[in-house]
Order: structure tokens, then C-alpha cells, then sequence
């Protein structure tokens, strides 16, 4: 359970002080108090884990700057509203990045992004997804480690981030050089090796919003070019066939360019008849144009889809994992 979004939990009935603070010290164009406000509305609808959509916050703050963000805790804390952050809203679980009756810190106002040509650094805010990250480092023949899935918020390196570019570059959070964070109490420091250097070991994978709320990232971007990615879908029928590859490619692959995600799926055809109600879908990228055999084995197994071809690194994380919504969902 995280310290931060739960640390004050259930110590105030009506967090309607905080609200209130918050509206007359942020102002209404950065707080939204109504379930009307088509902001509000978002904020309160937009999870992946659609269940979370059913807690109602009291009102949803939408900070600007770390200084927005300090503001906020501290009227959080003052008044003992329970609270959470939200980035892209991708967390899972209950209460992590959601709450009932309290103060929802939305962050996707905060989206800016820098290159520094001579460091190489990358400097973005926690508002934006990887998609947006990585079309806007591409103009630069950049990008940052992060999500494989183009609308995944930035939350996901706090816990590690697995990427495609992680056999040759690690962790998404292997790449983190320093971090403004905003701790509970509302003070804005500085994370990196040589500054808080405890702290900085902590977000490198302990988990967002565990210490503190990261404001701001700077990281080692990376060089990127044309791939060779794309996806294969398969009936189930071939089901140890693929299990068989993918044991090899993780047991046997020595090219740390190639990567895998592999996805079996429920799909939205099973009325068709067509024998995809349940099938496999693999991502294959490789960062560069020539795979040799690095994918051989899975090209080899009869497939119904094959997109694999030259790609910029955007397009192959644009892909979706088909699934099948629960009943009565839209």
C-alpha cells in the first residue's frame, strides 16, 4: 500500500475544506469540485481497469508546475483529505491511483518536454503518455526507455518499466539521471545520484507515488531509427508451438536488439465462427532493419496475420492487445 496516497487516509470525513482551499488557492480553471465538469468527468472515467471508475473523488486538482503539486499536499495535509495521484491511470488496483470522497491530483496537465542536444538528456513531465514521448524525441533521432503500449502514462518506470529497448538498455528506470520530486510534506528537492541519493535509489523501481510525487524527469535518452517490427496473430491450435519458440528466444536469443511480448486473447469474434475467439498475438521489434533469424521461429508457425516490416518506434507500441470487454461494457 503506498505511503503517500494512503498515508492520511480516513482521517477526514468531509474533504470538502480541502476542496474548498484548493479552489480559492489554485483557482477554478486548475480545480474541478463539480461531477459535472466534463474535466472532472474524464478524470474520473478515463482508468484502464475500467472498475476504478466507479470511485468518485471529491474534487480532482489539475496541477501545472511542481509548485501546483507542493501547494496541493500541503492543503491535503492540513486538512487530512485523503488524496491520490494520477498520471495515465493505468495502475491496476484500488486506491493507488483513484479515491472515494477525496482529492484526485490529475497530472496530465503537465506535459512538457526537452532535448538537450549536446547532453543527450531528455527532460519530460509526468502528464504525457510514451506515444506522445516517443513521436517527440523521433524528430531528434532519439527516444526514452519506457512502455511498450503507446498510451501507458510515465508511472510505469517509477516501478521499473519493462521496454522493448530493454535488452540493450535495461530498465526504464536504468535510464533516470535526476528527478524533481515533491515530498509529502510539500517541499520540491532533487533526486539523483549526488543529490538525495537514498531517495533516488528508492524511485528507480520502488513504485509510484511510494516516496513522493515526481514532477519532473530528466533521462539518457537513446538513438533510434528505422525497425523491423510488426505483429503475428495465431489460432490457439499452435499453442505449444508458439510456448516452444518463446522458451527459445528467452533461453537462446543473443541479440539484444531483438524483443518479444507475447499475448494469448479472448477476442471480440467468437459469434464469426472464424476460430479466433482465442488466439495468440506476438509483438516482435527489432531496432533495426535487418533481423537475420532472430524471429525465425515464429515466422515459421502458420499464422492468420503477419504485419512485419520497416517501422518507426512509434507504430509497433500503437498496437493494441485485443480483448473482450466484460458483458454490458462499451
Amino acid at each position: 500500500m503506498s505511503s503517500l496516497v494512503f498515508g492520511l487516509l480516513g482521517l477526514l470525513e468531509d474533504p470538502s475544506a480541502a476542496c474548498r482551499n484548493l479552489t480559492s488557492s489554485l483557482g477554478i480553471e486548475r480545480t474541478a469540485v463539480s461531477p459535472l465538469d466534463l474535466r472532472y468527468i474524464n478524470s474520473r472515467n478515463s482508468y484502464w481497469n475500467q472498475k476504478l471508475n466507479a470511485y468518485a473523488p471529491a474534487c480532482v486538482v489539475y496541477p501545472e508546475d511542481a509548485q501546483d503539486v507542493s501547494l496541493a499536499l500541503k492543503v491535503i495535509k492540513a486538512t487530512g483529505s485523503r488524496f491520490a495521484i494520477k498520471a495515465a491511470g493505468h495502475n491496476t488496483n484500488d486506491l493507488f491511483s483513484s479515491v472515494d470522497d477525496g482529492v484526485l491530483i490529475d497530472l496530465t496537465h503537465m506535459t512538457g518536454k526537452y532535448y538537450d542536444e549536446h547532453t543527450t538528456l531528455a527532460t519530460y513531465e509526468p502528464g504525457s503518455s510514451w506515444g506522445d514521448l516517443y513521436d517527440f524525441y523521433l524528430q531528434y533521432g532519439r527516444t526514452v526507455v519506457g512502455g511498450r503500449i503507446y498510451d501507458v502514462g510515465t508511472g510505469l518506470a517509477l516501478g521499473g518499466g519493462m521496454s522493448y529497448l530493454s535488452p540493450q538498455y535495461g530498465m526504464a528506470c536504468d535510464s533516470f539521471r535526476e528527478l524533481e520530486v515533491v515530498l509529502p510534506n510539500g517541499d520540491i528537492v532533487t533526486a539523483s545520484s549526488t543529490q538525495n541519493p537514498d531517495l533516488f535509489f528508492g524511485l528507480r523501481g520502488g513504485g509510484g507515488n511510494s516516496y513522493g510525487v515526481v514532477t519532473k524527469y530528466t533521462v539518457q535518452s537513446r538513438p533510434i531509427g528505422t525497425l523491423y517490427a510488426g505483429n503475428l496473430l495465431y489460432i490457439l491450435d499452435h499453442h505449444e508451438k508458439i510456448l516452444n519458440a518463446t522458451r527459445d528466444f528467452i533461453l537462446y536469443n543473443q541479440d539484444p536488439k531483438a524483443a518479444i511480448l507475447m499475448n494469448f486473447n479472448v477476442l471480440t469474434t467468437p459469434d464469426l465462427d472464424l476460430g479466433l475467439d482465442q488466439a495468440c498475438l506476438m509483438f516482435l521489434v527489432y531496432d533495426g532493419e535487418d533481423p537475420g533469424d532472430a524471429f525465425a521461429n515464429f515466422t515459421a508457425i502458420p499464422y492468420l496475420l503477419n504485419t512485419l516490416g520497416p517501422k518507426t518506434y512509434p507504430q509497433p507500441c500503437r498496437q493494441r492487445v485485443p480483448h473482450r470487454r466484460a458483458p454490458g461494457r462499451r
